[in-house]
């Protein structure tokens, strides 16, 4: 039912955790790629194989007159997970002018606006955005679920909306939750989850 891509600019640390290594047979197996020594080039051969699969599903629900994931699965009975892409440290592929960011934006932009139809996702998380940009402006207007955890006046009001939100709050873990797009009124505070290391392996 869930396909994984991830995607990790932080030198492998955040995923490494889900691949399997050598012949251990350990890891996430619903994960179709881990790029977990990620360098541009890499990040965007992963983001040329969601367009691929993009591609494909679009060619399917036209061959089907399908119009999106639900319409298929329902009329077909056919086996078709949902992508979810997650990218740790996204704005890496913007961190230099040139193809790679222009490619960047072009498939992000896409997925971003079109590829919920067809059931492929983004997740996208950073440390700061700054001011946001390099960021296309109508990809990031198609992001209408958006976090925040401790951050800056600037991220917080980019995020979501107002820049004083993140002083609320006060505990580890705590992060504002905004489904309206980042205006300031779908702000909700609330406590992320959080398991331990061996927690984690365990169910891994």
């Amino acid at each position: 039912e869930l396909e994984f891509y991830l995607i990790d600019f932080k030198k492998g640390v955040e995923f490494k955790t889900y691949a399997s290594i050598g012949n251990r047979n350990e890891g996430l197996p619903h994960a179709r790629i881990i790029a977990i020594e990620s360098e541009p080039e890499f990040g965007i051969s992963c983001l040329r194989k969601a367009i691929d699969e993009y591609n494909k599903r679009g060619e399917l629900f036209r061959e089907h007159n399908c119009t999106n994931i639900e319409d298929y699965r329902t009329k077909t009975k056919a086996r078709l997970p949902r992508i979810l892409i997650i990218i740790d440290e996204f704005q890496m592929f913007f961190a230099e002018d040139g193809p790679l960011s222009d490619q960047a934006k072009q498939f992000l932009e896409l997925l971003a606006r079109q590829g919920r139809v067809f059931g492929i996702h983004l997740f996208l998380g950073s440390q700061t955005l700054g001011s946001r940009r390099d960021l296309p402006k109508s990809m990031f207007d198609q992001i209408q679920l958006r976090i925040a955890m401790s951050c800056s006046d600037e991220d917080s009001e980019s995020v979501i909306g107002d820049k004083s939100a993140h002083t609320l709050l006060k505990r580890q873990g705590e992060a504002m939750y905004n489904d309206a797009a980042g205006l300031k009124d779908g702000n909700t505070r609330f406590q992320v989850a959080w398991q331990t290391e061996e927690e984690r392996k365990n169910i891994i």
